[in-house]
């Protein structure tokens, strides 16, 4: 089975896609994209997800409670967010 991400950049402009592993994959990748996208002042909107062809043609892809990549992709970031700010934490002797 194989995944893409697909952007869309600046709407209504062409849709890009890059090649992944897997789910998560895609969605790390969509979360730095988008971080690097909002560095940029002349991306002002973006469009992303995550597409599979285990069907044989290509389709969006989702979970099995129907959720798509952005919820994955959220999960993730909230994730490494707690994990950054406990490792602060241990570097800070506790204290923010």
């Amino acid at each position: 089975m194989s995944y893409r991400v697909w952007m869309i950049i600046n709407p209504p402009s062409r849709s890009e896609y890059r090649a992944v592993r897997d789910p998560d994959e895609g969605a790390r990748l969509i979360n730095r994209v988008a971080q690097a996208h909002l560095r940029n002042p002349n991306i002002w909107c973006n469009v992303f997800g995550l597409q599979t062809d285990a069907t044989g043609s290509w389709e969006e892809w989702d979970d099995e409670n129907g959720d798509g990549v952005n919820k994955l992709a959220d999960a993730i970031w909230e994730a490494e967010a707690r994990i950054k700010v406990e490792q602060l934490g241990q570097i800070t002797g506790g204290g923010l």
